[in-house]
């Protein structure tokens, strides 16, 4: 089992230390339990599964996940429940942050500089991205992650498609 030095974020998004470990189990069924896992593992030169090389399969597990939690958020912010939202935020933006990258056929990568320089992304990604993360557990963060998920979605579909597209040209 290997650590992660200092990889995953620590000021935007905080985890335990226990969650940056490397365990075999990951590479028989894909977790996305632990964030950023599979990039870190990348970063760190650890042979493991790369979900941004397989992302027809990846991102709709990402997306399930994205539905279960977006339920549960909008019953915690219909119920005024701020301070529980904020955790299960957190979850559902590192979801978006993997969805963004793995669409663009890459891992993530911090500091999240580099956004803007991806070709399938939503308008204006760094600002809002920056705004939903200053403050997971407001209401307005929460619709604003929700509508990126929506965009993201359809640019992940429009990727799916030009890859289709240029497999049949090159048959």
């Amino acid at each position: 089992m290997e650590k992660f030095k200092g990889w995953l974020p620590t000021e935007e998004l905080l985890f335990s230390g226990d969650a940056n470990k490397w365990e075999e189990k990951y590479f028989q069924e894909f977790h996305l339990d632990i964030p950023f896992i599979y990039d870190a593992a990348f970063q760190e030169g650890i042979e493991a599964p790369r979900p941004w090389e397989t992302s027809e399969m990846a991102i709709p597990r990402l997306l399930e996940q994205w539905h279960s939690l977006k339920d549960d958020l909008a019953r915690k912010f219909a119920n005024r429940d701020r301070a529980n939202a904020g955790e299960s935020m957190k979850v559902a933006i590192c979801l978006f942050i993997e969805m963004l990258y793995w669409t663009n056929g890459i891992p993530v990568h911090f500091p999240l500089d580099n956004m803007d320089t991806l070709k399938a992304k939503p308008t204006n990604i760094e600002d809002r991205v920056s705004f939903i993360m200053s403050q997971p557990n407001h209401y307005h963060s929460y619709k604003q992650l929700a509508e990126l998920m929506i965009e993201q979605e359809k640019l992940f579909a429009k990727t799916l498609l030009l890859k289709k597209i240029k497999k049949n040209v090159r048959e």
